[in-house]
């Protein structure tokens, strides 16, 4: 069974051991027998799933892989679940705590619950100081006006 990956690099599947799907509210769990990635495709060879048609039953599926399969390591890109609950500063200004992401295509969206409504904030490289794991706090500096944009849409 061929699956795309949307975060990349696909290889990390090979260190998975079972998968979820769910359909229709339906969820099945597999263990993973065989898996090689490369570039954004992954084969999987799922036990129990043993020929064309039975695969063709997970087409349109989501798909979960336990959570501790994505930590990132020091040198590594953060996942943006690794991100939650942390607190967003721009400058000496906390603006409040992740709650949430979204994406609008080219850039990944920090959800902040600032002034007590939801503001996206671009999640983008010349936005970011530092990410201070231990006091869980991402410093940015934002271009001036941004949060007064989002109020506005």
């Amino acid at each position: 069974m061929r699956i795309f990956i949307k975060s990349g690099e696909a290889a990390w599947l090979k260190s998975i051991k079972e998968i979820v799907f769910e359909k229709l509210g339906q969820q099945t769990k597999f263990k993973v027998q065989n898996a090689r990635g490369q570039g954004e495709e992954a084969w999987l060879r799922l036990e129990g799933v043993v020929s064309k048609t039975k695969a063709d039953e997970l087409k349109g599926a989501a798909t979960f892989i336990d959570r501790t399969h994505f930590i990132s390591k020091p040198s590594e890109r953060y996942y943006l679940r690794e991100l939650l609950d942390y607190l967003v500063m721009d400058g000496e200004i906390a603006l409040g705590k992740v709650k949430g992401f979204d994406s609008n295509g080219p850039q990944d969206l920090l959800i902040v619950d600032f002034r007590g409504s939801d503001h996206l904030i671009p999640l983008v490289g010349d936005f970011i100081v530092k990410i201070d794991d231990k006091k869980k706090t991402i410093f940015m500096k934002l271009p001036s006006g941004l949060l007064e944009l989002s109020d506005e849409v």
